[in-house]
């Protein structure tokens, strides 16, 4: 009778866990540090015998709300120009099951907390890096051809100053080169003596992505998957983000001397930095130091768009730091 009585109570609150969305949950994308971040908070009743006046409870709630709120935010990644993560998991329903399963199980932390109005309840953060495990399964090998020497073509605004409307819309391809322009051209005087690349974007309203190509004022590319190693981008990711030049990420990833250039407008989606003419050779020669694509010393630099007000904060020393029991 005992043991039917336990098993009976287990079932109602992992029901009461899964289908319960009182939860408010937020997310964030750190793309300094390569890492999504989820935040959610769970009320606790005053009267402790109440289904949910057991903090325990309350922290595995929140805890699946926020793993439930960074797979939406994972989602909502650009995986590159043409297309978004939510788009790659929506047309393969078996890799978004590995996904699906990979951030169910991401770590957490948990802590005793307040809402804006002074309730009571459990606040859980669960984390997952865009590297590793987690990017090996957003880029497929066979979806993307890393190292492959070709370098891609996106279609430009007619001029410079035509930026592209902010979206998620990418434009039709150009037609084709022919096969001989495709070759990534050669700069001359041998590679270039910067220890990496700094693209200054912070004017232009870009959106940052898992893929993103750096290309030339014609549309090719300089700089992308095209030219990088899938094991160096899974270990590095192929450039990091950041506000300002002086960030410590920035100069741990660009080296003590980068070349600085700065983006004169966006390609398709606003995702891909174009640089002028002027810039395009010098780039063109750091590039052929095997050396910075190993370490894919790139850093593009943008303007992050305001941080809402911040909800709950923890009151309490930190009570969980993996997957509930």
């Amino acid at each position: 009778m005992r043991k039917s009585t336990t098993v009976i109570v287990f079932l109602a609150v992992w029901a009461l866990c899964w289908s319960d969305p009182s939860a408010h949950a937020e997310a964030r994308v750190d793309w300094v540090r390569g890492q999504v971040e989820a935040q959610a908070f769970e009320t606790v009743d005053l009267d402790p015998y109440a289904p949910t006046g057991d903090p325990a409870v309350a922290l595995r709630k929140a805890a699946l709300a926020a793993r439930k709120e960074l797979l939406d935010a994972v989602s909502a990644i650009r995986f590159d120009a043409d297309f978004g993560v939510g788009g790659l998991l929506a047309r393969d329903q078996s890799l978004a099951g590995r996904v699906r399963g990979l951030l169910q199980n991401s770590p957490f932390q948990g802590a005793e907390s307040q809402d804006a109005e002074g309730r009571r309840g459990m606040a859980a953060t669960a984390e997952a890096r865009l590297s590793g495990p987690l990017l090996d399964l957003l880029v497929p090998p066979s979806l993307v051809q890393f190292q492959s020497g070709v370098p891609p073509r996106r279609t430009l605004a007619p001029n410079a100053s035509a930026l592209p409307t902010p979206g998620m819309t990418s434009l039709a391809p150009a037609p084709a080169p022919a096969p001989g322009l495709l070759q990534v051209p050669t700069a001359p005087g041998g590679p270039s003596p910067h220890s990496g690349l700094i693209v200054d974007a912070r004017v232009l309203p870009l959106i940052p992505a898992l893929l993103p190509v750096i290309l030339d004022d014609a549309g090719t590319g300089l700089y992308g998957a095209f030219l990088v190693s899938r094991a160096a981008t899974l270990a590095n990711r192929l450039a990091i983000y950041a506000a300002s030049a002086d960030d410590p990420a920035v100069r741990e990833r660009c080296g003590a001397q980068p070349l600085s250039v700065k983006a004169a407008t966006l390609g398709p989606s606003n995702v891909d930095p174009v640089l002028s003419a002027g810039d395009v050779e010098r780039v063109r020669a750091l590039m052929r130091n095997p050396e910075i694509l190993a370490r894919c010393a790139v850093a593009i630099l943008w303007t992050p768009p305001a941080t809402p007000a911040e909800g709950a904060s923890p009151i309490n020393e930190s009570v969980s730091n993996d997957t509930p029991r």
